[in-house]
């Protein structure tokens, strides 16, 4: 996975939640990583749970939206 994508999910993730990546759980229990990598340039959207939240990750974006804010 590329860590700019990985990064921007994390980054969406803890700004939302107010929580610091490391109390987050890995973004691969939530997510085949490897797949999600190959698959974000070649799809219109991506979509999936992590940490109570609806991530969804846009075609060629790294732009990362989420369901609510926590904050």
């Amino acid at each position: 996975m590329t860590p700019e994508i990985v990064h921007d999910i994390l980054d969406s993730v803890t700004d939302t939640t107010c929580r610091d990546a490391d109390e987050l759980p890995p973004l691969h229990d939530a997510v085949d990583v490897e797949a999600l990598d190959k698959l974000v340039n070649d799809v219109e959207k991506i979509e999936f749970e992590y940490a109570g939240h609806t991530v969804v990750v846009t075609e060629g974006d790294t732009h990362v939206s989420l369901d609510d804010r926590s904050c």
